[in-house]
């Protein structure tokens, strides 16, 4: 039987009754979705993975680091486990300059201050040095601009 809608949206093709991780097509739609289920739900491991694997399935190098750096930030120093095995599962994809730079963060996690090595991660929260702008002097009513 033939449809003329045609392919479904992402969200529609993702059983999520199960925890199967193979989300089916990996179109550019599904991509796209996954990112932002992670972007909208950080603490969503099960969209983290799907993205990982999805990353890995379509040889994209960028997309997997990226997704793991995600992971990295979202679970911080726990789930280590899942790290290493989405790491060792996207290993052969990865250069192994970023292979070192996951596995020097396996413990601890990425901080999201931390500048994302891919530009396909989505949780860094591009924060670099203090937020502190103005501080006040004890000495009269003089503010000082932080450099």
């Amino acid at each position: 039987m033939s449809s003329d809608l045609g392919v479904p949206e992402p969200e529609f093709r993702i059983d999520y009754g199960t925890f199967h991780l193979d989300v089916g097509s990996a179109d550019e739609a599904m991509r796209t979705y996954l990112a932002r289920k992670v972007a909208a739900a950080p603490t969503d491991l099960l969209a983290h993975t799907r993205r990982i694997l999805l990353a890995r399935r379509c040889n994209d190098r960028e997309e997997a680091m990226g997704a793991l750096v995600d992971l990295f930030i979202a679970t911080g120093a726990r789930g280590q486990g899942l790290r290493q095995r989405l790491l060792d599962a996207c290993g052969p994809l990865l250069s192994t300059k970023h292979r070192l730079m996951l596995a020097d963060k396996m413990a601890t996690g990425w901080p999201a201050d931390t500048p994302s090595p891919s530009p396909a991660s989505l949780l860094p929260s591009g924060k670099v040095g203090s937020g502190r702008i103005v501080s006040r002097s004890d000495s009269g009513n003089t503010a000082t601009v932080a450099k």
